[in-house]
């Protein structure tokens, strides 16, 4: 299962981890942001500029209480296809 080419995490260049999806189809909005986040927060060590917006994006997400900021958090994840795949 692939998320990225070209030495990701630097490039960051998600694509479809489905194998019914086309191959190498570039994933594109708030799919590709999410796939991007699971990248950058799983990478050890500080993660590179490019991760700047899909982080910003995932830690911008705030509730008035923590478990529903979590629960929206684990929600944008969840819209990375590769977080379907067990």
């Amino acid at each position: 299962m692939h998320l990225c080419f070209n030495g990701c995490p630097s490039t960051l260049s998600p694509v479809s981890a489905h194998a019914s999806d086309n191959p190498g189809q570039l994933l594109t909005g708030d799919a590709r942001h999410a796939c991007e986040a699971i990248t950058c927060l799983t990478s050890p060590g500080t993660p590179p500029k490019e991760c700047n917006t899909s982080l910003h994006k995932f830690y911008s997400i705030h509730h008035k209480y923590a478990q529903d900021t979590i629960s929206a958090r684990r929600r944008f994840l969840q819209q990375c296809p590769a977080s379907a795949k067990q």
